[in-house]
């Protein structure tokens, strides 16, 4: 994350150098305008992302263009090293912990509010909606039709086959978290379950683009249809 931030500052400070300021200009008018403002939705959709992942943080915009403007005149705050390692520190160490905590508390929370929640020897908290029927996946090689929607602790979804027509999608439940993999083995086809996964049991210390270092995760997930079951 910390060379994708840097990377992101020297391509947009690269461009902002290179780019005639135009005002009142409400679209892309050169090819070169079009290639600048897809640059621009790329950038935005980054750091749209990386302020996700960061755990309630936010950023501060006129520092990050002053710290651009600063950088392309030669004059920073900070040199090369000293800055490599404030990124390092936030994003190796500080945001790992703090987000790491904040989960622990948002999954006690859940606990404590919904009696009906099940934990497992493994730490998943569940709540079986439907049971469905005894035909149920047993092993992880097994391939499953579902019908999910992934949320943040904050109720932001991050993914859904509700959102795209409602089509479900099929999967071996390897291919699943491993929280997501032990929930689907406790219902049959035609159940429901929501899941409540902490850090270990969802992306972990890595996280990934869509959802941040150390976050617990809400799923609810349908199951349509196992492959090669094993009837119970």
């Amino acid at each position: 994350m910390v060379l994708k931030l840097l990377l992101f500052l020297l391509i947009y400070g690269f461009f902002t150098s290179c780019t005639e300021k135009k005002e009142n200009v409400t679209g892309p008018v050169t090819s070169i305008d079009t290639i600048a403002y897809c640059l621009g939705m790329d950038m935005g959709i980054y750091l749209k992302n990386t302020q996700i992942s960061m755990d309630g943080d936010t950023l501060n915009f006129d520092l990050i263009f002053r710290g651009l403007k600063d950088a392309m005149v030669g004059d920073p705050l900070f040199n090369d090293d000293y800055k490599f390692e404030l990124l390092r520190h936030y994003f190796s160490e500080i945001l790992p912990e703090k987000a790491l905590l904040s989960s622990e508390n948002f999954l006690d929370s859940v606990v404590n509010e919904n009696p009906d929640i099940v934990i497992s020897k493994d730490g998943l908290l569940y709540r079986i909606d439907e049971s469905g029927n005894d035909t149920r996946p047993v092993s992880d090689s097994d391939f499953v039709t579902l019908m999910y929607e992934i949320k943040r602790k904050d109720g932001s979804v991050v993914e859904s086959t509700y959102e795209y027509g409602g089509i479900p999608v099929d999967v071996s439940l390897e291919s699943l978290l491993p929280g997501w993999r032990e929930g689907l083995k406790l219902i049959g086809e035609g159940g429901a379950i929501t899941l409540w996964l902490c850090p270990d049991l969802a992306f972990g210390r890595e996280g990934n683009e869509k959802v941040g270092v150390n976050q617990a995760l809400i799923i609810r997930t349908e199951l349509i249809y196992v492959n090669s079951p094993v009837k119970k």
